[in-house]
């Protein structure tokens, strides 16, 4: 089967055109204590980005200490605001 640049598949319009993307960060701070909060506001957007995002041309990533921070010698915070210029 051949696919032209715009192809329904089972009711769905299927785009084969690229598409831009804007693409925000959402910087994430908490206390230590409040875990499960932190993986709730991950998960939102996790789900958000695979249902909703693309309808809008956006895409969001949640930027933290824990997935943010590369490896090295420091406070958890430095290492966080160092790469962004603001140490």
């Amino acid at each position: 089967m051949q696919l032209s640049s715009a192809t329904p598949m089972n009711g769905l319009l299927i785009s084969l055109s690229p598409v831009s993307i804007r693409q925000y960060h959402v910087f994430l701070a908490s206390p230590g204590d409040v875990n499960d909060e932190r993986q709730t506001v991950r998960q939102f957007f996790e789900r958000y980005n695979r249902h909703t995002a693309q309808l809008w041309g956006v895409r969001f990533e949640v930027v933290d200490w824990e997935n943010y921070a590369t490896i090295g010698i420091g406070r958890p915070q430095e290492l966080i605001t160092a790469p962004l210029g603001r140490a």
